[in-house]
């Protein structure tokens, strides 16, 4: 099939008809390259194939290579977990991370006592 002959309402109509095991998480957000890249390709890549698995898959997994304390992880700790290899540092996590530092280094600054301003404190007498 010749996906870059497609519009892109036609590939997104292609990915919603995909058996499940084929599917394309999120296809109707991709763009029309991403989506011709995707259907071209024999089978998804390993980021995707691991982000489409439920939380109850995960457990199962971390079961059976007998890692304790997965009932307190969240589904994305539990894919870390499992496949370290599939961590990518994204544009939104690395601004979250830059925020919470510049946070900390603001705290750190107005902690300190040479760097607080003096209270004005007025006085008035009453008669």
């Amino acid at each position: 099939m010749d996906f870059n002959s497609m519009s892109l309402a036609e590939l997104k109509a292609h990915c919603a008809q995909l058996p499940k095991g084929k599917r394309i998480k999120h296809y109707y957000i991709k763009s029309r390259a991403e989506l011709c890249h995707l259907l071209s390709l024999p089978e998804l890549p390993a980021e995707m194939r691991v982000e489409k698995l439920t939380i109850h898959e995960l457990r199962k997994m971390a079961k059976e290579k007998n890692i304790r304390g997965i009932w307190s992880l969240n589904k994305k700790e539990l894919q870390d977990l499992l496949f370290p290899e599939n961590q990518e540092w994204d544009t939104a996590t690395l601004s979250t991370l830059d925020q919470d530092e510049k946070y900390e280094n603001d705290a750190q600054e107005k902690d300190r006592p040479e760097n607080a301003r003096p209270k004005k404190v007025w006085v008035q007498d009453v008669e």
